[in-house]
This record gives structure tokens, C-alpha cells and sequence, in this order.
């Protein structure tokens, strides 16, 4: 099943841009990739999560695709990144890939029920700052 479920998604891991794309287009086709992934997988990644703590297969497969995630987007957003430093870039990336993960794109579609458009402007309002490098507002 898992293999099934990995054939069915790996197309659509893609995301259309490159490191030195401006940092919205990178970020707009990012929550894109995101959410069209999500939505494909929805029922099983709901099911595997709530399995995966009685199943060690299970859980090493979500924490493999959520590295493998994250690492996607470090790739992407990499020029950005080292613009801000070890610290700044660390913390950057933690809450970006909390913003892009399956569990948020639930919160925004199932739980507030936002329309697709709406819940990828809110990712990419607040993905923005925090990607371009802007300094946190304390």
C-alpha cells in the first residue's frame, strides 16, 4: 500500500521553480505543489498518521517524506536562506515546513474549511516574510 501510495504521489512532488526565481513565484507554485499533493493523498495520509504509532513502517515513511519535503524546500529557497544566516535561516525553515506541512493544509481545508485559493493565499501571506527574508517583527 505504501509503495502504491509513493508511485501515486511522486509526480506530483515536482514544484515549477528554481533556486533564483523571484521569492513569490517560488513560494505561489510551492503552496501550489503543496496543496494539489495533499489533496491526492488525503486519505491515505490521514490514515497512515493514525496508524503510524503501532506500525514502525508507517512512521518511518511519514518522517522519510517529511524530510524529504523539507529538504525540497531548502533546495528552493537556498539564496534566501543563506542571505539570513545559520540562526534566522534555521528558524525559517522550521516554520516554513510547519506552514507546508500535510497537518496545516488539514487545519486550512478541514478544519476552518477554506476553499483551496484561500487557504493557499493565507500560506503564502505568511510564508512571504518569512522566506524573503524580512526581519521578525518582537
Amino acid at each position: 500500500t505504501i509503495d502504491q501510495q509513493l508511485a501515486r504521489a511522486r509526480p506530483l512532488l515536482a514544484v515549477d521553480a528554481r533556486p533564483h526565481d523571484p521569492v513569490a513565484t517560488k513560494i505561489e507554485r510551492l503552496v501550489d505543489a503543496r496543496l494539489r499533493l495533499y489533496e491526492a493523498i488525503a486519505p491515505a495520509a490521514r490514515a497512515a498518521r493514525v496508524c503510524a504509532w503501532r506500525h514502525p513502517v508507517l512512521a518511518a515513511q511519514i518522517t522519510s517524506s517529511r524530510s524529504y519535503l523539507r529538504h525540497q524546500l531548502e533546495r528552493l529557497f537556498a539564496p534566501e536562506l543563506a542571505a539570513m544566516g545559520a540562526e534566522r535561516a534555521a528558524a525559517a525553515v522550521a516554520a516554513a515546513e510547519v506552514l507546508c506541512s500535510f497537518e496545516s493544509s488539514e487545519l486550512l481545508r478541514v478544519d476552518q474549511r477554506l476553499s483551496r485559493a484561500r487557504a493557499a493565499a493565507a500560506l503564502e501571506q505568511a510564508l512571504l516574510p518569512m522566506l524573503a527574508g524580512e526581519p521578525a517583527h518582537r
